[in-house]
């Protein structure tokens, strides 16, 4: 946090997110994992399983997943799973999916993230993976939310997200699934901050000094590409391809990444 305050001179938008990473803190303390919440043996590939399980899920110490640690990963009924399995379209680096029609009917509410083949195959830096780790724990964030009836108590304003949830859940169409991630990338917006300081903390934790806070949230930007979340990020399209572009040298670990192999 100190690392932080210095680069942005102690900016009052600085102040801001520091002080909501520590009532973060405050709320949700650092928890043992509990890997019978957290399934991680769908990941074949080495370095994806060192990071979502030692780096992020194990140790790494923000809000954001201190609060999925004692939330997803301490209830009986959830299950946050991940796998690296799929092509996804080739369109998506990794994707999240909601629990099935016939598990939430009896109770249980198993949220996966897959991580693309050749996505993985591409030989992404650290911080990459992380990233998008990070974007779609978020996903699952939410989607726990709206399950236990929570979304609009710690979110106020998603509103519309909540509806977009409610109608795919009666009608689960892929029209409507389509409407609801747009309506989740959109809501997520608001969340950069706390996925860049999480990135951030990672990068400081895996010795990555080069990496700055201003680079973990034009990277975690950068994540949004392809959805109608960057038009609200910044209708600037030079700014949306060059948030874009950093997050391409991550993920095909260019000259110009700052992240680490793995």
């Amino acid at each position: 946090m100190n690392a932080m305050l210095q680069e942005y001179s102690c900016s009052e938008q600085a102040q801001e997110e520091i002080f909501e990473e520590i009532t973060g803190l405050i709320e949700y303390e650092f928890t043992e994992a509990n890997f019978d919440h957290f399934a991680i043996d769908q990941i074949d590939n080495d370095c994806l399983l060192r990071i979502v399980r030692d780096e992020i899920i194990n140790r790494l110490n923000v809000g954001i997943i201190n609060q999925i640690r004692n939330t997803i990963g301490q209830q009986s009924n959830y299950v946050l799973g991940f796998r690296d399995n799929d092509i996804l379209n080739g369109q998506a680096n990794a994707g999240t999916s909601m629990p099935s029609a016939s598990a939430i009917n009896n109770g249980h509410y198993p949220i996966i993230i897959n991580f693309a083949d050749d996505y993985l195959a591409n030989n992404p830096t650290k911080l990459s993976i992380a990233t998008n780790a990070i974007h779609e724990m978020v996903h699952a964030h939410l989607i726990y939310l709206y399950f236990e009836g929570e979304l609009l108590q710690k979110y106020p304003n998603f509103t519309d997200l909540k509806s977009k949830f409610d109608i795919y859940i009666a009608n689960s169409t892929e029209i409507n699934r389509l409407a609801l991630e747009d309506s989740m990338h959109i809501s997520m917006v608001d969340l950069i901050g706390t996925m860049a300081n999480a990135l951030f903390k990672y990068a400081k934790d895996n010795r990555m000094d080069n990496v700055t806070h201003e680079y973990c949230k034009d990277v975690t930007k950068g994540t949004f590409s392809g959805t109608p979340a960057m038009n609200i990020i910044t209708p600037d399209v030079n700014l949306q391809n060059g948030y874009i572009l950093k997050a391409q040298n991550e993920q095909n670990n260019t000259a110009n990444a700052k992240g680490k192999d793995c």
